[in-house]
């Protein structure tokens, strides 16, 4: 069991998604086209948004007790720029997600979704898809499997389940923070830009001085233009870091932000579960059945007795007693069979929370490769632009300065 944890993350499939061409429609409904790329799998397919709502529909029927990903919300119309840009990163977090997860990754259904060539609604009127829950196919369990689950998982949910509003709260402001940090990193890219434009411009206004003799004006002009592209590398040292920012540290963190809110909506869906209710409803029933097929069948052979006294007991009342133990009797047997079925469906339930649980704290490890990345990225960046002011530092320095050279 432990080695087979431990081989949940090894080989992971990554999902590339991309803007296909057209789009398609007539006015507010036109949608756009995804191109879905696995790398794994070495296949592409095209996807409308609502194939992704419709699969996402049907995994949350197939596996309720999963950590569920969650997509961008809907919208009417195709939206504007940055609404598409922000849609497909998180299309892309979602299907990324359903490959790290050690399940959901290797369900028909998701393996279709990245393979099937054809238009998925074409596909779906051609096969027919089960919406029956991952524990049908599970029953019965073997007798050994609720010894996996850890007796004190109670206590391990009521802490989690303590503490998650407040972890996602803290991830939600640091994806704030970073996100406007990326934001900021790429509008000082776009002004050193201008700026170096504007060198440039005036570059070209200094060659031409009053004064005819003039030498130095001229090698002003140069180191102008020396300083713009000086300027124009750093703005696009900076506008690289932008993108580095938005594609690995924003996005990892809201990667960290979805799988905290997916369990969190998981918990809320276990709290949620009627299987407890039906449970003691059907202990109640047997219970009562029970004490009436006792009493029944007293009365049975009570009558039997009278009968064979030669009391004016008649078969008719022997047989309405024997149809009645029958009738309850059924019921009670039918009880314990679902009764049954239902407390086997609890110990899978569990046993599945405990694997979701364990998948969530193995993810904690990830946090530090986010960082990791995240600081080799910023020395990369440092580094640069120490060299790129470096080297302009003796072009400027060897432009003139002295007040009587332009007399």
């Amino acid at each position: 069991m432990r080695q087979e944890i431990n081989h949940w993350f090894l080989n992971l499939d990554t999902i590339r998604i991309s803007f296909a061409p057209k789009k398609e429609g007539i006015f507010l409904f036109k949608h756009i086209n995804y191109i879905i790329e696995s790398k794994n799998r070495q296949t592409t397919v095209i996807r409308r948004y609502s194939d992704f709502w419709w699969l996402l529909e049907t995994l949350g029927k197939r596996f309720p007790f999963r950590t569920l990903p969650s997509l961008p919300p809907k919208r009417l119309g195709v939206g504007d720029e940055v609404f598409l840009e922000r849609r497909l990163r998180g299309l892309t977090r979602f299907m990324n997600a359903l490959m790290r997860h050690p399940v959901l990754r290797d369900d028909p259904l998701v393996v279709s979704f990245l393979t099937e060539p054809v238009e998925l609604a074409i596909w779906r009127k051609n096969v027919v898809v089960s919406t029956e829950d991952e524990f049908t196919s599970q029953l019965p369990i073997s007798e050994d499997l609720s010894g996996h689950v850890p007796s004190n998982l109670d206590v391990q949910l009521e802490v989690i389940k303590t503490r998650l509003p407040a972890l996602v709260d803290y991830v939600r402001s640091m994806v704030h923070v970073m996100d406007r940090i990326q934001k900021r990193t790429e509008a000082t890219a776009a002004d050193y830009m201008r700026y170096s434009l504007a060198i440039h411009a005036l570059a070209d206004c200094e060659r031409q001085c009053h004064l005819n003799e003039c030498y130095n004006c001229e090698q002003l002009s140069q180191g102008y233009n020396k300083i713009g592209s000086h300027m124009n590398k750093t703005s696009s040292i900076l506008e690289e870091q932008a993108k580095s920012l938005q594609r690995s540290m924003v996005e990892d963190l809201k990667r960290l932000r979805d799988l905290q809110i997916s369990l969190m909506e998981l918990l809320q869906r276990y709290e949620r579960s009627r299987e407890a209710g039906i449970i003691e409803t059907l202990r109640k029933r047997i219970t009562a059945n029970e004490t009436k097929l006792k009493a029944v069948q007293a009365s049975a052979v009570a009558a039997a007795a009278a009968a064979a006294a030669g009391g004016n007991q008649d078969a008719g009342d022997l047989s309405a007693f024997e149809s009645q133990i029958e009738k309850v009797g059924a019921s009670i047997a039918s009880d314990r069979v679902e009764l049954e079925v239902l407390l086997q469906r609890v110990v899978l339930q569990r046993y599945t929370l405990w694997m979701e649980i364990t998948y969530f704290h193995k993810n904690q490890a990830l946090i530090a490769t986010m960082y990791q990345r995240f600081v080799q990225e910023q020395t990369k960046t440092s580094q640069s632009l120490r060299d790129n002011w470096k080297s302009l530092s003796p072009i400027v320095h060897d432009m003139p300065m002295e007040v009587n050279g332009f007399n």
